[in-house]
């Protein structure tokens, strides 16, 4: 599970030892049961998730139809983008299909580890 994160992190930007376990350290790794809510609509994303096992779906509610926006399988990332990014709540429902383990980084840790990045190329 852990080899498969750091596989999909430096396959985006190559990471040092030392970085990845960092990212590693303040990481919670969650299970989840097969279609257990992850996010609903009116709350806010405080975590971006690896899918470390199992498969996820995303959808919205159109005249109460569900509109699928993604299924994300194992090697995946998830999140509420507009939520995560904005800090507001979306209308998205973020749902396990399957059985799933999840790699979370909350916000708070996401943001600094992009400020401290954007340090050290600027």
């Amino acid at each position: 599970m852990i080899a498969l994160l750091k596989d999909y992190c430096n396959s985006i930007c190559p990471l040092s030892n030392e970085a990845l376990n960092a990212i590693l350290e303040f990481s919670e790794t969650k299970t989840f049961a097969a279609e257990e809510y992850i996010l609903k609509p009116k709350q806010t994303a405080n975590y971006a998730y690896f899918v470390a096992d199992g498969l996820v779906r995303s959808y919205y509610l159109k005249n109460d139809e569900e509109i699928t926006t993604k299924f994300l399988p194992q090697g995946s990332f998830i999140t509420s983008i507009f939520s995560f990014y904005s800090r507001m709540p979306g209308n998205e429902f973020i749902k396990t299909i399957t059985p799933a383990t999840l790699v979370g980084l909350h916000m708070i840790i996401f943001k600094s580890y992009i400020i401290n990045f954007l340090r050290l190329i600027f």
